[in-house]
């Protein structure tokens, strides 16, 4: 069949071609952690500030380069948890551990690497609560 001149694109509009080519590999993973991020706040009903600040905090993460080598999927889970937090609404490990494909184990070591690695603090409630 001869080409009708609209360009392929992918279920979220964009052209299928050229994200290939001028998206690097980076963007593409931190894209896909945002995607990530996203359906497990919907998944637990959490509003847009908790997944803006979420992605925010993993950016940061991300760019520091400070967890490689661990699973983009559990450091999003872990940003999750942490901007639950900050924000007020709380949510324990388990219930991130639902919503997420990560074990709750592996959350609780990036949870603890991020905080180390953004020297940032959990306020709101002490860590010692949330771990039952």
């Amino acid at each position: 069949s001869k080409g009708t001149g609209a360009a392929s694109f992918d279920e979220f509009g964009n052209s299928k071609y050229q994200n290939r080519r001028t998206m690097s590999s980076s963007d593409r993973a931190m894209l896909n952690a945002f995607k990530e991020i996203t359906t497990m706040a919907d998944r637990i009903n959490l509003p847009r500030n908790i997944i803006d600040r979420t992605n925010n905090l993993f950016k940061q993460v991300y760019e520091q380069k400070s967890l490689k080598g661990r699973a983009n999927d559990a450091i999003a889970s872990a940003c999750l948890y942490i901007a639950c937090r900050q924000e007020g609404v709380p949510r324990t490990f388990k219930e991130i551990c639902a919503v997420s494909r990560i074990s709750k184990k592996e959350i609780g070591r990036c949870f603890k690497l991020i905080l180390k690695a953004l020297e940032t603090s959990v306020d709101l409630i002490t860590t010692g609560d949330f771990m039952s």
